[in-house]
């Protein structure tokens, strides 16, 4: 999966601090740009899922809401409370499984395309440590200034 352009979960090395110069990485910027365009397109697609997750937290809080309000004129069965609450966790957990298999999806595909583009150290996986890896070296990538 590409590394998201926002909030980056590693960690990166300051060459210029360990008195190493920072490896030169050639690649067509072609390539670069559909780098780009491939980080483009995961961070809209995360986006929808982030606000359908919210939608769905919303229309939670709307019927609880609502529920509440009935509490009012008359007291609700505990059971049927109790029953919100679990339809809305099923709800939830059904939609982040759906969100994780997409973005496994994604995440084979991009390696494909990646690989198909012959980017050094693309290539499908699931191994967390070679993801960390190809994140690494695709952020090196998406740093570059285009000349």
């Amino acid at each position: 999966m590409l590394p998201s352009m926002k909030n980056s979960n590693f960690t990166t090395v300051n060459y210029k601090d360990e008195n190493i110069s920072e490896p030169e990485l050639n690649i067509d910027e072609g390539v670069i740009q559909q780098i780009r365009s491939l980080a483009k397109a995961q961070n809209d697609f995360e986006r929808r899922l982030y606000e359908h997750r919210r939608r769905i937290e919303h229309e939670h809080s709307k019927a609880l809401r609502q529920l509440e309000a009935r509490d009012i004129i008359g007291p609700i069965p505990k059971k049927e409370k109790d029953e919100l609450l679990n339809r809305h966790k099923i709800e939830l957990n059904r939609a982040d499984r759906r969100a994780v298999e997409k973005l496994d999806g994604m995440r084979f595909q991009q390696q494909l395309k990646l690989q198909e583009l012959s980017v050094p150290g693309l290539y499908p996986t699931s191994d967390p440590d070679v993801m960390q890896k190809q994140q690494a070296i695709l952020q090196q990538f998406l740093n570059q200034k285009i000349k």
